[in-house]
């Protein structure tokens, strides 16, 4: 296994991020008022963006057209009031507006889009979109099958992740078939769980675990023929217990990337582990492009030669953004976005240089979720921040 050399990380202490010879600090372009956190000492009135209690953005998905859909997530102080909304963008990101269905009340999570006019709705009753969202129908599974997760096209080819439930516990496994046809399970030696899959021009990876409770060392196989037969390769990964934010994304037939996502027995289900790899070689010899960062990842893509990572410092309460040029030997970054909070920010890459993320800050007693989004690779930032529901 090979890895590319290890170089100290060039981004200065959180204080000084973001300085002279770095890509610009974030300009914000308030989208409700009360978008500038006041200082300690100033009580804020609430704004149409200040939530309280908690807020989260997950489910962020983005196409090239700027069409995308994410899920804000809130919980009230005491827990009494909660709430799943999704939010549509058309423009990239730039700005955002509630869907007009309920999410919480039965409804299904934000759609996945894998191409422009192909969007899945995941969980207990998947749907799939053929015409960009105007009809959506039910994507079928087998009998025993209790949730769809990940998912993955190529041409017309559809490839998930399933979950299969018994009393005492459940076993996720692969799935495949017709895009609007029915899904069927797959076998694959020595993968008993499955955590992602990935196809392109003809060549599907998958990664799971060589375990049947989720916990256990990572095995990557491929496949040229859909599915009839699996070759096992040797993955980045290591021998550690992989979990489940560990996902796999093909970029070519041997080109492929792998985020890792370690187990730690120190901190019960949590992952401290998360590092991004890429092969151009098939999945033979791998480079480590996420080495010289500060522990805390919280994710890392690499599109068109370009990493992009989003992380929680360790010596500030806050999460950054940073990007590389040269498969990690040295990065630049973001001045820290969140103040008070610890964040777990959702990213999606667009390309190279149009990237989104959604990450919390404070505002007084308050909390306000914002979505930063670039065109210029991050040399200039517009912030949308997400008002309350009506």
């Amino acid at each position: 296994m090979t890895s590319v050399p290890a170089t100290a990380l060039p981004v200065p202490p959180a204080a000084q991020v973001g300085g002279a010879g770095d890509w610009g600090t974030p300009s914000p372009v308030a989208s409700v008022p009360g978008d500038t956190p006041p200082s300690p000492s100033v009580q804020a009135s609430r704004g149409p963006g200040d939530w309280d209690g908690t807020v989260s953005m997950w489910s962020l998905s983005i196409l090239p057209s700027g069409r995308g859909s994410a899920i804000v997530d809130h919980l009230s102080p005491d827990g009494s009031v909660s709430g799943d909304y999704e939010i549509d963008t058309t423009d990239g990101g730039r700005t955002w507006t509630y869907a007009a269905r309920p999410t919480n009340a039965g409804g299904s999570p934000a759609p996945v889009w894998l191409s422009e006019e192909v969007g899945f709705r995941s969980g207990a009753a998947p749907t799939i979109t053929l015409d960009a969202g105007h009809h959506w129908s039910a994507q079928r599974g087998p009998a025993d099958m209790d949730n769809v997760s990940r998912l993955a096209m190529d041409g017309s080819q559809l490839w998930a992740t399933g979950d299969r439930c018994t009393a005492l516990d459940c076993h996720s496994a692969l799935l495949s078939g017709r895009i609007g046809g029915r899904l069927t399970w797959l076998q694959i030696p020595g993968v008993s769980w499955a955590f992602d899959i990935t196809a392109t021009d003809g060549v599907a990876y998958a990664l799971g675990a060589d375990a049947i409770d989720g916990h256990g060392p990572g095995v990557l196989a491929v496949t040229h023929n859909g599915g009839r037969t699996w070759q096992r390769l040797r993955g980045p990964c290591g021998d550690g217990d992989l979990v489940g934010p560990a996902r796999v994304t093909a970029i070519s037939e041997v080109e492929v990337q792998v985020q890792c996502a370690m187990y730690s027995a120190a901190t019960p289900f949590r992952t401290t582990n998360l590092t991004l790899h890429v092969s151009r070689d098939g999945g033979h010899t791998w480079i480590n492009a996420t080495r010289t960062l500060p522990a805390r990842l919280s994710d890392a893509v690499l599109v068109g030669g370009r990493v992009w990572a989003t992380f929680v410092p360790d010596d500030v309460v806050g999460s950054a953004l940073l990007r590389s040029d040269d498969l990690g030997r040295t990065w630049v970054g973001s001045p820290p976005r969140v103040i008070g909070l610890y964040d777990a920010p959702a990213l999606s890459v667009i390309d190279a240089n149009r990237v989104v993320w959604a990450h919390t800050r404070r505002h007084g007693q308050y909390v306000q979720l914002v979505i930063a989004s670039t065109t210029d690779g991050g040399h200039s930032w517009h912030d949308y921040v997400v008002p309350l529901p009506a």
